[in-house]
């Protein structure tokens, strides 16, 4: 876990802070497909998994993967893209996920509701003048999440899981020693005085552009063919009911406004800033509620939104209802159906599951629906998925299966990575050509002997760190481990290598850094509770038998197609 960690730190933008769980096993990963065998809906031919001996249904590991997802989403505060390998790491976090949470209940760890509403209304990101603010939680529960396919009480349970995860981290870190010898090595790094010569060498080195032959061409994508294999995609048609359509035939009455404003009435509770009382010293905050005058519309309209969705969402489901076969198998085709009822048939692009479709306000749900969906009078359609602004069934059109192009099929693309390719070993192997000629020689000299400019010399402390330096950071993290007179090892950054000469290396004084002593113990202890935790998990997937079940995905045979004929 401490290098999946370390790979993706710096492509989080943590906004969520409050998510301790999040901090530790959540990074920059991407969703490529749910892992859930789709040959079967029910029983335990349908299960991704067995643990503790018994199958795992394909909603609970799908609930556990959605909540991972939504842990990446929240984390990252953006949008992310999609890749075979992140989806990887996503199912090995929900795995783990999981068969954590199990353990929590067998310990009997709990989270009450109110510790749940302490943790949303303490996030920052909630947060106005240093106060809960009510119309910013409720912007993300009506605007956000639902662009990512969840609800608000999806939501708050993710909120409650992450909270038990926190407990059951935090038993984990209370096992985590930090020894007298660690701390001073740490000190060491943090506080001694480096001065340092160093060469980056990048693709203006090289001189003229590296040319690729046919024959390094083919090889390369035979190679890595994979890297050029085409995603899964399904396109679908759907319809949409529009939950606006219905709010006019709604009437909210004063008397339920007036429940809503009493049960929720911390919404309308305001914070003033801490004022000092006249014959005392101690500060006292003002709270002061907002009457319910002054807030009946605003009640209103939710309420009103929020009934217009359910009658939205009856409707829907009826239409639902109406594709299902009886039992001499007769049920309304999609379109007939649709038609019936004078709505519109829409169709989507083929699309890669966890697509961005820019139509659709239902996010990941609607995507992962159609994801679902199977040739067959019974599987072709979904259940009603719900949007911010429409209430969406879908219908399967076609699936397109991955599949390896042929070379010139995708010639443009082999050839720009495998120039790249060729353009970043011939880096590397400058670069080791260099660190071994420093070796032998000067570092000035072996550098002009391979035409390499030399850069520095610059001194440094990591705790004052080098922000003035070109590759500053990765300088600093280069040297740490070497001592004076060593020759770094070739260090990557973003267009090329760093190699890095040691000429002199000052020991810090342990006595002036013992402000920083808890700082560094606490640094070290997180980390090796990160990877204590992750090793524990893993040891949970063993005590549980995990058993993954990996099911290739059947194409259906003629009399199958010959019955998704009827229904289209």
């Amino acid at each position: 876990m401490a290098m999946v960690i370390t790979k993706f730190n710096k492509l989080i933008a943590n906004k969520f802070i409050w998510i301790g769980f999040t901090i530790l096993i959540v990074l920059a990963f991407v969703v490529w497909d749910m892992s859930i065998p789709e040959e079967a809906r029910d029983g335990s031919q349908a299960a991704p998994a067995t643990l503790y001996g018994k199958p795992v249904s394909p909603d609970e590991f799908r609930a556990a993967y959605v909540h991972t997802y939504m842990s990446v989403v929240l984390s990252m505060g953006q949008n992310i893209q999609i890749t075979p390998e992140v989806d990887a790491e996503l199912t090995d976090m929900a795995w783990k996920r999981l068969v954590s949470l199990k353990e929590a209940n067998k310990l009997g760890l709990a989270v009450s509701n109110r510790e749940v509403v302490e943790a949303i209304r303490n996030f920052g990101g909630f947060q106005q003048n240093n106060q809960f603010s009510p119309a910013i939680y409720q912007s993300f529960v009506q605007q956000f999440l639902p662009n990512l396919g969840f609800s608000a009480a999806q939501f708050e349970d993710h909120v409650r899981q992450e909270l038990v995860l926190q407990q059951l981290q935090r038993m984990v870190a209370e096992t985590v020693l930090v020894t007298p010898a660690e701390i001073e090595r740490a000190i060491r790094s943090f506080g001694d005085s480096f001065t340092v010569e160093y060469a980056l060498i990048d693709e203006t080195v090289l001189g003229e552009g590296l040319v690729v032959s046919d024959e390094k061409l083919e090889a390369f994508f035979e190679n890595n063919q994979e890297r050029f294999a085409t995603a899964p995609k399904v396109q679908v048609r759907y319809v949409r009911f529009a939950i606006a359509d219905y709010e006019a035939d709604v009437e909210i009455t004063e008397a339920q406004a007036l429940d809503y404003y009493d049960l929720n009435i911390e919404q309308y509770t305001r914070v003033e800033e801490p004022v000092e009382a006249e014959e005392e010293e101690q500060l006292f905050a003002v709270t002061t509620t907002l009457p319910f005058e002054d807030v009946q519309e605003e009640i209103i309209a939710t309420l009103r939104r929020e009934t217009a969705a359910h009658r939205t969402a009856d409707v829907a489901m009826d239409f639902v209802i109406s594709l299902v076969p009886d039992r001499l198998g007769n049920a309304l085709a999609f379109d007939e159906a649709a038609n019936s009822l004078g709505l519109e048939i829409l169709r989507t692009e083929p699309f890669a599951r966890g697509a961005f479709l820019p139509d659709i306000d239902a996010g990941l749900a609607f995507t992962s629906a159609a994801f679902d969906l199977r040739p067959g009078p019974e599987f072709y359609f979904s259940d009603a998925i719900t949007g911010r602004d429409y209430i969406y069934v879908l219908a399967l059109e076609e699936r397109f299966p991955s599949y390896l192009p042929e070379l010139e099929e995708v010639r443009e693309a082999v050839l720009a990575a495998a120039q790249a390719s060729a353009i970043q070993d011939a880096m590397e192997e400058l670069a080791r050509s260099l660190k071994e000629a420093a070796e032998a020689d000067t570092f000035a000299a072996a550098a002009d002997q391979l035409l390499i400019q030399t850069r520095g010399p610059v001194e440094f402390t990591a705790a004052a760190g080098l922000s003035d330096v070109d590759y500053g950071q990765d300088l600093l993290r280069a040297v740490l481990n070497f001592n004076q007179g060593e020759v770094t090892e070739p260090v990557k950054v973003s267009n090329g290598y760093l190699v890095a000469f040691v000429t002199g290396r000052v020991a810090a004084d342990p006595a002036e850094y013992a402000d920083f002593r808890p700082q560094i113990i606490a640094t070290i202890a997180g980390e090796r509770s990160r990877i204590l935790f992750d090793e524990w998990q893993e040891q949970l997937l063993r005590q549980a038998d995990f058993q993954p079940r990996v099911i290739p995905e059947r194409i259906p045979d003629e009399e199958e197609d010959d019955e998704w004929a009827l229904v289209r």
